[in-house]
């Protein structure tokens, strides 16, 4: 039987937050460099920003519901479990 694909979390996280450094400088070059004329692309290409971050986002969670959040769910002492 095959191994499971086993994720690597810090990547995924690292990834977020890359897309979020990506909006932020973005930002800020607009705000440094206001253009109205540019205005339009520069919306486009953060909402293009902004939702491939969210389909990471949504894999991200994901993943993390089906592999951690069942087994904490499961395996995890409950305070009750001490009366």
């Amino acid at each position: 039987m095959g191994r499971k694909k086993e994720n690597n979390y810090f990547d995924m996280f690292i990834q977020a937050v890359t897309y979020s450094c990506q909006a932020a400088d973005m930002l800020k070059e607009n705000f440094i460099s206001f253009d109205p004329e540019q205005l339009p692309a520069c919306m486009e290409a953060l909402h293009h920003i902004e939702h491939t971050a969210d389909l990471a986002k949504h894999d991200l969670m994901e993943k993390l519901l089906k592999e951690f959040i069942t087994c904490l769910l499961y395996t995890s002492p409950s305070p009750r479990d001490k009366r």
